[in-house]
Order: C-alpha cells, then structure tokens, then sequence
C-alpha cells in the first residue's frame, strides 16, 4: 500500500541519517504515526507560508498544549497540527477568541481602525446571526397568536414590533459582547445609536449572544435548508485571524528564547563558494562506482539467479536436442572411372569432394542455433543494466561525475556477471557436445561472444529511448545475428573473405560473425587428413586449398587451419 511504502522510504532516510550523517529535508502530507515519529525536527507553515512552529517533534505537542490545544484521544498528531495550523481547530476552552483580541487590539490601535475591522468583518456575520433570531421570534410570535382563541394581539410581539425596529437594539447587545470577547471599544457604536434604549435581554437573546461569540464550525454552518452564508463568512474570517495569533504567538515565543536556545535557528555565516571544486581523482571515483555497483547487484541477487537460470537451462536444452558431435557419415563417393584414371585440375574440387562426402557434417548448424539464442537472451538481460540506470547516469553526469569511470564501473561488473552465465553454460554445452576439438575453445568463444554482445547491449540504451530497448535490441542480436554472420545469404563467407565492405561490415555489426565460423573450423581441424579438411605437415603433394575447410570458404585469411590440430581454432 501506499502508507506502508511510504513507511519504507522514509525509514531508509532515517536510516542515512543515523549511520551516514545525511541532512534530509522532506515534505510529506498525511503521514501516519509511525512516520511522523521518524522525523527529529518539525517546520510547521499555516497559509501564506507563515511559520506557526518550529523545533523538536516531540514537543510540539507541548507547545501547542501551553496555548490550550489538547489532542483528541486517538487522533493522530500529525492531521491534529494540519489543523490548527489551518486556523479551522479551536482551543478548548476558547481561549484563542480572548488572545485574539489582544492581537486585534494590538494591531489596529486606533479607533477608526477598529471601527473599520467592526464594518467589514463582524457587523455582516452579527447581522446575519440577527436577522435569523428576528425570524425564529417571529415564527413563534405567530404561532401563540394562531393559539390564542380570543384571537388579541400577544404582547410579546406587540413589544418586538414596538420597541425594537429593524433589530438595531440586537446589534448593539450582539457588539457590545462582540468588543468583550474581542477587546474592541464599542463606545462609539454605542453613542450613534443612544436616541434608543436599553430594552431588556431574555435568557433566549443571551443564549444567542454567547452563540454569536463563539466560534463557528463546519458543523453549524449547514442547516436544514443548506448552507448558511453568513456562518461560513464569520468561520472564514475568524479561521483567518485565528492563524493571524498563531503566527504572533510563536513570533513571541521565539522572542523569548534565551541565545542558545535560538542559535539552532540561526542561518550560518555567509561565505564565499569555491571557484573551483576539485574532484577524486579517476581511480578514487571509478573504485567508489565498482563498489557501488557491486552491491546493486548483490542485493538483485535473486533476479540475476532466475536470468543466469534461464541463460543455463536454454543452452542445455540446444544442446540436449542437437546431440552428441557427429564426424563422418554413412555415404560412398560418386566419381566416374575416367575421371579418377586421367583426372584434370578442374576436377579437383569435384573429386575430393566426393571422396570426402562421408565426412560433409555440417558442424555450423549447432553454433547456428546456440549463438543466436545465446546472444539475444545475453543481451536482452545486459540492457537491464543500462536501461534500470538510464536516470542515475544523467544524475551522475549533471553533478560532475567522472562518466568514464562510472561507465566503465558498469561495463566491468556485467561483463563479470555475463562472463559467469556463459562459463556455466559452457561447461554444459560441451558435457552434452562432448566435441572433438579441445573443451577449452568452447569456454573462449563462448565468452568471446558474451563479451561482444554485453558491449553492444551497453550501447543500445545509449542512443534509443527506454521504451524500445527491448524491442530494438531483440531485433538487432537475431537479425544481424543471422544476416550479415557469413553462413547465410546476403553476405557469406567466400563473399567476406573477397575482401572490402563486406568483410569489415559483417565482421564489425554482426555479433555472432566470429562464433559461428570459429566452433566449426575447430571441429573440422581436429579430424584425420583422410577427411579431406586437414592437412598433415609432411605432406607435400597437396595443394592448401584443396582442403574441404578452403572450399566450404571457411578461414580464408588463415591457410594454418587446414593443419591438424585438436586444440580448437
């Protein structure tokens, strides 16, 4: 869940604290308990970005305790301070309207600037309140007068409609306990209305009054008929000056510290930054990406288990399905008499070819499957590697990071790990193959080509998005794999040993190019000279390439691999 990962976050932050000594500033909303806990010091802002508290978590509590807050049992702290920095939460024992009052006396010192804040905010929300009392002793007044069978006028309301018009004698009442909860003069609004006396206060009215000076809710701003106006005007209002004496009370209270107390407060002593930060040295940064790496990996070591897994169990079943190594065949020459009595030179090839056909195994056919498989499973698992850490590159890049080093950190650890899973996969292939030339070649080309496709895989995230990786490095390692290898059409192998554009394209873009023809040459060199693909040194009436290795048109550049030899090529 969310909450839970959060929890997770925030106690690896905690723990960079504690064991690496890292400041960390955090902005979280909501959190739960466990996770305010975490934190050591709390930065409280109400609206505006006004600072209502500021210090050690666990005594912001008392702070706001010692202003008559008190925590709701089962509330969580942190929602409980979201509140009252809100203005919305009111003290217990409505204490806030009380320093209120002072603050509002403090700041508007004149008596036009009170009579002005009288006006604009507390005559509107009064009225409001009044104006709904008049109604509710109407609707009462005409309800004795409905009762009443004698059908006379209740003096009651003859007293309302008399002694009282438009409900100004109501106002005053509800101003002058206004100003005693406020701490305004109401003197003057007294003496523009003295023409008009005193009428008395019912228990009703002054149960009213003390409803109008306290605070108004969420609550009692929806009535029956929905939502009252003027109550969500005054809950507004007094929600704002609320906020307005939190912020002067922690200013007050901040006054109040003694120097050392306030020193954790203070901003530190300005300084001049460096012109010139001068960075580790290559090796210090490239050993401090390697370790970094390493332990990246150790702790995927499980996910890197299943791939090595699945790389491993791929071969092995290639392999199982192939077969053991197969070198000679059940299969007679076809050559006519006359040829073989009077042969000609251009016979040559036909003839040794037909002498030789019991031994025409096609040994590319199982580097063919295993190659191509290897390689895309290899390289779809080293993009990973690239591709998981696409963000943390350009991090390292905008912050000055030697990139070399941090590249090359990268490039020496997946070798390392591919390197692993092909030497596992090697040892398989060849206990299943059982080849004739020497097991130590396979183990070479195995990582021979681990090595050219982890350089290719590390490449590919570089220039293409993330978003296609895996499609564009799937295609690249089959299509070019199969393509431009030399075994088949468009480009083979008496085509790239022609020379030119061909040899340098297939040799440079194909990845399998070397794989393919290296494990079937080494299998073909191990076999006698009666095969027709070797050559023994002491013979010397035959020509190098009329050896089946030369016609097949493999190693072209190198006539020493018609020698024989078991120890691979």
């Amino acid at each position: 869940s969310d909450a839970s990962s959060a929890l997770l976050v925030m106690k690896s932050l905690k723990h960079l604290v504690e064991k690496d000594g890292v400041t960390v500033v955090s902005v979280i909303h909501q959190p739960r308990k466990f996770i305010y806990d975490l934190f050591d010091s709390l930065i409280l802002l109400g609206v505006g970005g006004r600072m209502v508290y500021h210090g050690p978590t666990e005594n912001a509590e008392s702070y706001f305790g010692r202003l008559n807050y008190t925590l709701p049992q089962g509330e969580s702290v942190a929602d409980w301070l979201i509140d009252i920095s809100s203005g919305r939460l009111d003290t217990d024992n409505h204490v806030a309207e009380t320093k209120m009052g002072e603050s509002l006396s403090n700041r508007y010192h004149s008596k036009e600037q009170q009579r002005q804040f009288k006006e604009d905010i507390v005559l509107p929300a009064l009225q409001t309140v009044v104006s709904e009392d008049e109604n509710e002793c109407d609707r009462e007044s005409c309800e004795r007068a409905g009762d009443d069978d004698s059908g006379q006028t209740s003096p009651s309301k003859e007293s309302s409609e008399g002694s009282n018009p438009g409900g100004i004698r109501r106002v005053e009442m509800m101003n002058r306990a206004e100003s005693e909860s406020t701490g305004f003069d109401s003197k003057d609004t007294e003496s523009e209305h003295s023409d008009f006396p005193d009428p008395p206060v019912s228990r009703r009215s002054t149960t009213r009054l003390r409803a109008a000076s306290r605070v108004v809710t969420d609550g009692n701003c929806v009535g029956k008929k929905g939502v009252t106006t003027g109550k969500v005007v005054q809950a507004l209002e007094e929600a704002k000056e609320r906020r307005a004496w939190l912020c002067e009370e922690w200013s007050r209270y901040f006054d109040r510290l003694r120097p050392d107390e306030r020193s954790i407060y203070e901003p530190p002593q300005e300084y001049d930054l460096p012109f010139h930060v001068e960075e580790p040295p290559f090796w210090t940064q490239f050993r401090y990406q390697l370790r970094r790496a390493s332990v990246v990996a150790w702790r995927n070591r499980f996910s890197k288990t299943i791939d090595c897994s699945i790389i491993v169990v791929a071969v092995i079943a290639i392999t199982a399905l192939d077969g053991v190594t197969e070198v000679s065949l059940d299969q007679n020459p076809d050559i006519p008499y006359e040829v073989m009595l009077r042969p000609l030179e251009e016979d040559l090839s036909t003839i040794f070819q037909q002498l030789f056909s019991y031994s025409l195994t096609h040994q590319i056919q199982y580097p063919l499957k295993v190659g191509i498989i290897l390689s895309v499973l290899l390289g779809l698992t080293a993009t990973k590697i690239v591709t998981s850490k696409r963000l943390e590159f350009f991090r390292e890049a905008g912050s000055g990071y030697n990139l070399n080093a941090y590249f090359c950190a990268i490039s020496i650890l997946s070798t390392i790990e591919h390197s692993i899973q092909v030497v596992i996969s090697a040892f398989f292939a060849s206990w299943i193959r059982n080849p004739v030339a020497s097991n130590v070649s396979y183990y070479i080309h195995f990582l021979l080509l681990a090595w050219i496709t982890v350089g290719w895989a590390l490449l590919i995230p570089m220039v293409f998005p993330s978003d296609t990786v895996t499609l564009v490095a799937g295609f690249f390692f089959a299509f070019c794999g199969l393509m431009f290898s030399g075994a088949f059409a468009p480009i083979q192998y008496h085509q790239i040993y022609e020379g030119g554009f061909k040899e340098v394209f297939a040799g440079w873009i194909s990845p399998t190019r070397f794989f393919y023809e290296a494990l079937a040459v080494g299998e073909y060199r191990c076999l006698p000279e009666q095969s027709g693909y070797t050559i023994e040194p002491s013979s010397i009436n035959r020509l190098t390439n009329s050896s089946m290795t030369i016609v097949l048109g493999y190693a072209g550049h190198d006539y020493s691999a018609v020698r024989w030899s078991c120890s691979g090529w």
